[in-house]
């Protein structure tokens, strides 16, 4: 499998995408190369790692709302036909391959079936009807990059503008890349993924919440897993 790692972080989390690039270079094994997407305003800063490829943007208004719109245009940086997208506070565990991503052929996405999917009606107003599931489980993500065009194509025809001008008019946090893109996925390209229960496969990515700020503890627990 032919697969690219694709990246989106800015200044305030680069402490914690040092230790993802850390990660990478420790546990990541026959992918192609390490995309990373930051603002041009934060370039020089960007911490060095050992296979990276560096794209700038533009900054938005609003930037909650930019990184999602740059991962799900991560296809226009990467070559590969299959992408994996991870955020900066994410470390990877273990030793894994593109092959570990994949069963039967079939690129892994994780689901659930949740009473109250927080994330509900934002996704509605994205895709146009109420998901049954959440689709924001667990990192990391891995993208089709002609299912991601595909998805791109029906925003446009909904919402009679390109994706990139339409969420640049949302309301703040009314969005979320993996559930509007898995949902709409789940029900138009179904035959593309192979959609598991989180409980069925074991994770192989420490997730953290970069917000919460990079503790002690957490720079500990995270120096002991790229230790061992």
């Amino acid at each position: 499998m032919n697969v690219d790692i694709f990246i989106r972080s800015y200044r305030p989390d680069f402490p914690w995408l040092a230790y993802c690039l850390r990660s990478l270079a420790k546990y990541a094994k026959g992918f192609g190369k390490i995309h990373l997407c930051v603002p041009v305003g934060d370039l020089e800063l960007v911490p060095a790692g050992t296979n990276e490829e560096v794209h700038v943007v533009a900054d938005w208004r609003d930037g909650y709302i930019q990184q999602q719109n740059d991962k799900l245009h991560c296809d226009m940086y990467c070559n590969a036909p299959y992408i994996l997208c991870m955020d900066s506070d994410c470390i990877l565990t273990r030793e894994i391959t593109p092959e570990d991503l994949f069963i039967n052929g079939k690129p892994v996405w994780l689901y659930e079936d949740l009473p109250d999917p927080p994330w509900k009606e934002i996704v509605k107003e994205s895709v146009g009807w109420e998901p049954e599931y959440e689709f924001m489980r667990r990192h990391p993500f891995v993208f089709d990059r002609q299912v991601l065009r595909d998805f791109r194509t029906f925003m446009f025809h909904r919402h009679q503008s390109a994706l990139n001008v339409w969420l640049q008019g949302r309301p703040k946090h009314r969005f979320s890349e993996f559930n509007a893109f898995g949902a709409w996925a789940h029900k138009y390209r179904h035959h593309m993924y192979e959609w598991r229960h989180p409980s069925d496969l074991e994770p192989f990515v420490n997730q953290e919440w970069s917000w919460g700020g990079l503790t002690p503890e957490i720079k500990s627990k995270m120096d002991n897993i790229l230790s061992s």
